[in-house]
């Protein structure tokens, strides 16, 4: 094994744990993922030209043994292992827990969070098992690329049976092309992903077909390079150079991954290209560094720890959820504890279990100690208990279908009376319709956590009943066009304020709601009053449509813009500036209103649900909620509309 390399191993496990743990200060630490993707590409491409270098032959057998030996062993341990930690927290975070461990477990999460709609920055509660989507990419690139080059091998066998310096040179071209193409298709892919999807480019981010090219371009480098090296005891100068052709790399890397965060449009146009040939540059460092160091061994802590950061990399994921989400405590210490637990179940995995697994023929088959062993069946009995408990809905997922269910509801009532107007007689509805209103009476709305303290609703808004003629032509009444968070209230703000249309969506951002207005008022449909509340799914482009909207709204409305509130948000977040911003415009613009959402719920947190965004189907909160908007309504009436 080439030496050196365990430095860009645990590179890429720094930057994955600067992202995860302290992402406001390392943005962009999601490069790690590129550096191991690039690695692998290198290492699979590589071993296998030297096995039919060596042997003539690639054994797709022994290949797949070795790779599933490596990554399911492991990947059970830590689901058995970090369940347990599942009962300290809310079930809301195990929510659909048994689809998620079957998808991490087979090898698919990434597509699994595709077509479930997941978001790899977890908008509402982060997946226990969503940082397996890499690993479920690496699985997927080891079974399509290993029959590749099996298939490649047994043609050149066909044509070439024995191995000549000829044979050698045709398949390691053809394995370089192919890369080089696959990844020139791959990379094209994305671009076109993202510009479809620059809102939350996740889909595009989990795709193997999109994420595909830094496999294909360390593929390509393994084709081109191998892993044989002439060693040689070079001079101190040429170990200085062939250490700073790594160094300077890595230190590429750390500046990509301070400067761009996951929306970003640079990240994938060039981000992840970056971080891919700076990988590469540093495989190719790392060999000119082995070549140079002949007879010199790495630190043993270098390679300790790339021995365990496979195993660090799966278990610090769910145990950081559980702490620093599901407990609620802060970054250092929740960072502290999970790196903590997470070396250690490495080493028991590492050195306890996976030596049982790779006993040679002939040698005294080995057993795992007493301890261990009652560890594991204690974790596999706690995991059974945390998926027996698991809902098949988080209550933000209930609040969200039961927001849903009554928008449809009202959407029914009012084609039933308009279609009841043209035929002059009541409306038949079908038997099956009132289903929409069971399933509605079956979704309870509870009080969350604490005491409950009703809280005492505002009077309805006064505003301009509909009929009276105020000269602009303008309906009269309230137009709400909210984000998942409104639709937490969507009943009660209905109910609550007369002569109001409510439209609201999950994951609507600021873009998508300024869309809607301008579709409405294009329409002729948009009322007076326009309440808009889509800042939590903040894009690019939050502060420019924002403009837009004040811009291009027309003369004789009054705008109302709802702050977003997310509890876990630093002043480096961009709900918090959209937050900031909302308020900053609105002394700008007398005819611009502040409901101050994010003002109100801060000393109420606790009224949120777990993901501390959400209403959770808290009572007290839809009624804070909708206080809050009435009150601007009110605000908004004693101001002059847009001239």
């Amino acid at each position: 094994m080439i030496r050196w390399l365990n430095a860009g191993r645990v590179l890429g496990l720094l930057l994955v744990l600067g992202y995860h743990f302290f992402q406001d200060f390392l943005p962009g630490g999601f490069f790690g993922v590129d550096v191991f993707f690039t690695f692998s590409g290198y290492l699979i491409t590589a071993l296998a030209v030297e096995e039919y270098r060596k042997s003539g032959n690639f054994r797709l057998g022994s290949f797949c043994k070795r790779r599933f030996l490596r990554i399911w062993p492991p990947l059970v341990l830590m689901a058995a292992l970090t369940l347990p930690f599942a009962l300290l927290i809310s079930p809301d975070f195990t929510a659909d827990i048994g689809r998620q461990l079957a998808s991490a477990l087979g090898g698919v999460t990434n597509w699994f969070e595709i077509l479930n709609g997941g978001s790899y920055e977890a908008r509402m509660l982060p997946h226990l098992f969503l940082h397996t989507w890499s690993l479920a990419a690496e699985i997927q690139f080891y079974i399509i690329w290993g029959l590749f080059c099996a298939a490649a091998v047994f043609l050149l066998r066909k044509l070439t049976p024995e191995v000549t310096r000829r044979s050698y040179a045709v398949l390691k071209g053809l394995l370089f092309v192919v890369s080089i193409a696959l990844a020139v298709v791959s990379y094209l892919r994305m671009r076109a992903g993202y510009a479809a999807n620059a809102a939350d480019p996740s889909a595009v981010y989990f795709g193997l077909d999109t994420r595909g090219f830094p496999f294909m371009l360390g593929a390509a480098a393994g084709a081109l390079y191998g892993v044989r090296i002439k060693e040689r005891a070079g001079s101190a100068g040429a170990k200085f150079f062939a250490a700073c052709g790594m160094i300077l790399p890595a230190a590429g890397l750390f500046i990509l991954s301070l400067s761009l965060r996951f929306s970003d449009e640079s990240t994938y146009r060039t981000g992840i290209l970056g971080a891919s040939l700076l990988t590469i540059l540093i495989i190719l460092s790392a060999r000119r560094l082995h070549a140079v160091t002949a007879g010199t061994d790495e630190p043993r802590a270098l390679t300790v720890t790339s021995d365990l950061s496979y195993g660090i990399f799966l278990f610090h994921w769910p145990l950081y959820v559980v702490f620093a989400r599901g407990l609620g405590w802060k970054a250092w210490p929740a960072a502290a504890v999970t790196l903590a637990l997470s070396a250690l179940f490495a080493a028991l995995m590492h050195y306890g279990i996976e030596p049982l697994l790779h006993t040679k023929p002939g040698e005294k088959r080995r057993r795992l100690a007493p301890v261990p062993a009652a560890l594991l069946i204690a974790a596999m009995v706690l995991s059974g208990f945390a998926l027996n408990r698991a809902p098949v809905r988080s209550s933000l997922e209930e609040e969200m279908l039961a927001g849903y269910l009554y928008q449809d509801a009202a959407a029914i009532g009012s084609a039933e009376k308009l279609v009841g107007a043209v035929k002059d007689e009541p409306l038949v509805i079908p038997a099956s319709m009132p289903v929409i209103g069971d399933l509605i009476q079956g979704l309870p709305v509870s009080s969350g956590g604490g005491s409950f303290q009703p809280v005492p609703p505002v009077p309805p808004p006064v505003i301009r009943p509909p009929g009276e003629d105020d000269q602009t032509g303008i309906p009269a009444g309230v137009t709400i066009i909210g984000d998942s968070v409104a639709l937490g209230a969507r009943k009660r703000l209905a109910e609550s304020i007369p002569h109001s249309d409510v439209d609201t969506e999950g994951n609507r951002s600021i873009a998508l709601g300024y869309e809607l207005v301008m579709e409405w008022q294009q329409a002729g449909t948009l009322r007076e009053y326009v309440v808009v509340g889509c800042g939590t799914n903040g894009t690019a482009d939050v502060f420019e449509k924002i403009d837009l909207l004040i811009a291009n709204l027309a003369p004789g409305h009054r705008l109302i813009l709802i702050t977003p509130f997310d509890g876990r948000a630093s002043e480096k977040w961009l709900s918090y500036r959209t937050m900031v911003y909302c308020r900053e415009i609105a002394d700008q613009y007398p005819f611009v209103t502040i409901a101050d959402w994010a003002a109100v719920i801060k000393p109420r947190e606790e009224l949120l649900g777990a993901d501390q965004i959400h209403i959770g189907g808290n009572a007290e909160a839809i009624q804070l909620y909708v206080n809050c908007v009435i009150e601007a309504i009110n605000e908004a009436s004693g101001k002059p509309a847009k001239e």
